[in-house]
């Protein structure tokens, strides 16, 4: 059987630039007496690229469901562009939402063509359809593959045929559930790259579900973070990066070394202390326990002559940055990078530095390392991370 062509709604009345594209507003959703969305709020502004980032069951998947009018919210309310489309007394169905969405395991039609698949649901004739479909599988290097079925293609092109289907209709919202998740990791770069120069072309919003810390930071104009059906962080990637709200924040970002710290008074104010390492403290009591965080990446080598930078950069002089001293347990370099496991003096755990790949010092050199306060953290210390 032949299925009718999806027919896109036309765009509602202009609405004021400032008014977001889509707006939760305390939605929440249970499955079977488990809470999976949390009373969640946030918005997503007109031409922007918004990434929900968190862990597998975190609620992303919900989110983007529920936006979809896939899935309906125990309560609170949904907007797009101003325009409420779900809740208690409203509910937009998904087809008269005008939302593009691409799903993670692509949902293409056996029996339809790329071209067929890509012309479903654009409005305005058989005959337009397809021009539009064709113009936009061109623009993904897909017009050669048009008349081929799902089948005949691989991977990577059927998940650019739906997103094709997702971009020709031209919505003004799209959802996208880890698309370039099955992907090897050069047809992923290449086609996160295409993916962002269309968005940005066609000005269109765009909320991306994604669990991988890499892709939200390539893709995201902002991310917010999630865990257990909550909003943990939210910002720009790289306000996530430097400043993480607490340790799984900062560990979704990068391998860290964590070692207990103690607060201690100095002078007018306080530090926390660990092993040979002392750095200012605030937002903390004296006598508090804490824990260090620190990336790999706050690691520089010091010269012998005690110059910055021994490894090329200079990372960290002159801008108070610590230093200790250990010894070389292990060294592998990494391309440009090396990383290496220290035994540093007063620490009962080997720690991980990464370091750029010059001058690499040898297994058992004792060596000094300058460390960036910028890429260390303080956290409190709790029972479950102790």
């Amino acid at each position: 059987m032949k299925l009718a062509p999806m027919k896109i709604p036309p765009p509602p009345p202009e609405t004021p630039m400032t008014t977001p594209a889509l707006l939760f507003d305390a939605v929440s959703k249970n499955y079977d007496g488990r809470q999976a969305l949390n009373a969640l709020s946030w918005e997503l502004g007109r031409g922007e690229i918004l990434c929900l980032l968190g862990p597998s069951g975190c609620g992303k998947t919900t989110t983007l469901m529920i936006a979809a009018g896939l899935l309906r919210e125990d309560s609170g309310r949904v907007f797009l562009r101003g325009r409420e489309v779900s809740g208690p007394k409203n509910f937009t169905p998904p087809e008269k939402r005008g939302i593009g969405f691409v799903f993670q395991d692509y949902a293409l039609f056996p029996h339809m063509t790329a071209l067929d698949n890509a012309a479903f649901g654009v409005s305005g004739g058989r005959a337009a359809g397809r021009a539009a479909a064709q113009e936009t599988l061109k623009t993904l290097n897909l017009d050669d593959k048009a008349h081929l079925y799902p089948h005949d293609l691989s991977g990577g092109e059927k998940q650019r045929v739906a997103l094709a289907r997702a971009i020709a209709p031209s919505p003004r919202i799209i959802l996208m559930d880890e698309p370039f998740s099955n992907l090897d990791r050069h047809l992923r770069e290449r086609l996160r790259e295409k993916t962002r120069a269309i968005l940005r072309e066609k000005g269109a919003s765009c909320l991306f579900v994604t669990h991988s810390s890499e892709e939200a930071m390539w893709m995201g104009d902002r991310i917010l973070l999630m865990r257990g059906g909550r909003i943990v962080q939210q910002g720009k990637p790289q306000e996530l990066f430097d400043k993480p709200a607490d340790i799984s924040a900062a560990r979704l970002f990068g391998e860290i070394n964590l070692v207990s710290a103690a607060i201690c008074r100095n002078g007018g104010g306080l530090e926390a202390r660990s092993a040979s390492l002392a750095m200012p403290a605030t937002g903390f009591r004296d006598g508090d326990k804490a824990l260090l965080a620190i990336r790999p990446e706050a690691f520089s080598l010091v010269s012998e002559g005690g110059g910055g930078g021994g490894d090329g950069d200079g990372s960290g002089d002159g801008n108070g940055a610590l230093s200790l001293k250990g010894r070389v347990l292990e060294a592998r370099p990494m391309g440009g990078d090396a990383i290496l496991a220290l035994a540093a003096e007063g620490f009962p755990m080997p720690l991980k530095a990464r370091i750029r790949n010059r001058a690499l010092p040898r297994v058992g050199e004792k060596v000094q390392m300058r460390l960036s306060p910028d890429m260390m953290f303080l956290f409190a210390e709790t029972p479950q991370e102790e």
